[in-house]
């Protein structure tokens, strides 16, 4: 879950190597410059092996003097941040079949207009999740578009995506797809269409799944750890997660 935590590590590799690394909980970045070539914080020069803090607003070049800058927007969320602990597993598997599903019929949720959340007919709350973006991972690539032009054109990779999916819900693993969908914010005839399209995924791949779809840009937006967040707190009937046996499959974002 390393994308959904509350420190991500960034490594750009270009020839100019720069490292961030986010900590959600004090709102700040430590940034070291890796490379030979000069990178900027703030217009000031930061060479091989230097570090820097930096606070929201802040800006980062990565390569001195250059008009391509960064700016650090921090929306730290309100929930989720005490959660992280090792080895958070505390039911074990005879317990977790016998916990009631959750609902028998399809629900949606939202969270501060900025998030929506699926529920599919009979999901069940685990302690292992196995996570999905669903661009390219779930569904074949569109081609540049930015949505399906409608319900049904959104076909699963292959078969063997399915049967891959199969096998870790039988294996106690609540599938879970975690998805960046900034152009259906505001726009509620895409949210209609892209509604129904997710309400369809169940069918298509024989399993029970829960869909958070991030519609802004702010810290339910992945890679920041929003969605994760409020899985883990308000989304998994109280059961505490198992991070070092659950995982994400996605993009770089």
């Amino acid at each position: 879950m390393a994308l959904l935590t509350n420190v991500i590590t960034i490594v750009y590799s270009l020839i100019f190597l720069v490292k961030f690394i986010a900590d959600y909980s004090t709102g700040q970045i430590c940034v070291q410059q890796l490379g030979k070539s000069r990178s900027a914080v703030n217009n000031q020069s930061m060479s091989k092996g230097e570090k820097r803090l930096l606070r929201h607003g802040d800006k980062v070049a990565l390569l001195y003097k250059s008009s391509h800058t960064y700016r650090f927007d921090f929306l730290t969320p309100s929930y989720g941040i005490d959660y992280y602990k090792k080895n958070t597993y505390c039911i074990n598997k005879g317990i977790i079949s016998k916990i009631p599903l959750l609902n028998s019929t399809t629900v949606w949720d939202t969270r501060d207009g900025s998030l929506l959340v699926f529920n599919s007919t009979n999901i069940v709350h685990k302690d292992k999740i196995a996570a999905f973006d669903i661009d390219g991972i779930l569904n074949v690539a569109l081609l540049g578009k930015a949505l399906p032009d409608y319900e049904d054109d959104w076909p699963i990779c292959s078969p063997k995506v399915i049967r891959s999916i199969k096998k870790l819900s039988d294996n106690d693993y609540k599938i879970v797809i975690f998805a960046n969908q900034e152009d259906i914010g505001g726009n509620k005839e895409n949210e209609k269409t892209f509604k129904t399209k997710i309400e369809n995924i169940p069918k298509l791949i024989k399993t029970p799944v829960q869909v958070f779809i991030a519609i802004r840009k702010d810290i339910y937006r992945r890679p920041a750890p929003g969605m994760w967040n409020i899985l883990v707190s308000d989304f998994n009937g109280g059961i505490s997660v198992d991070i070092d046996r659950s995982f994400f499959c996605g993009n770089a974002a």
